[in-house]
């Protein structure tokens, strides 16, 4: 569980930095329609014309800046957090290691088999609880990305069950 943590967490990376180096280039080779797009967006935000485009130029005047604003407004991606591949790998792993060890708890500490059987049960059911509570459309009233099509669930990992449950 922890290796897929950390794989999930480098593809991350990864396609952040493909979509960077692939906005560097649109920014070289294109940038008249990549200064299109920066007007799409501020216009689809209620900006007039007019002033859509002053922010367009001067976004556009500095290549970084205007490559972030690309990256967010138009992506919807922000940089991966630095280590996060390590760190995604040891909460996953370790919440997988705990969330087995709670149920298990019992047989550690009691003698029988009988005696553990009872509290396995209620430990398993209350380990349970706050998964089906995630699983169960508790998560789909997350806040939502304002410059996306999609309201931000593009990036939710239970996108799917989400909305399969709706």
């Amino acid at each position: 569980m922890g290796l897929g943590g950390y794989l999930a967490a480098r593809t991350d990376l990864e396609h952040y930095r493909s979509e960077l180096q692939r906005e560097k280039t649109e920014i070289k080779q294109v940038p008249e329609s990549e200064r299109a797009e920066v007007r799409q967006i501020l216009r689809a935000q209620g900006l007039d014309p007019a002033l859509a485009e002053t922010v367009t130029a001067a976004l556009t005047r500095d290549s970084e800046r205007w490559i972030n604003f690309m990256m967010r407004f138009e992506l919807g991606l922000e940089e991966p957090e630095a280590g996060r591949e390590l760190k995604s790998a040891l909460t996953i792993g370790g919440a997988y290691v705990v969330g087995g060890l709670i149920p298990l708890s019992p047989y550690f500490f009691l003698p029988t088999v009988s005696h553990a059987l009872p509290d396995h049960s209620t430990l398993s059911s209350a380990a349970r609880c706050p998964r089906e509570w995630c699983s169960g459309g508790g998560v789909a009233d997350l806040p939502q990305h304002p410059f996306r099509d999609d309201g931000g669930r593009s990036g939710e990992l239970d996108h799917g069950a989400a909305t399969a449950k709706q």
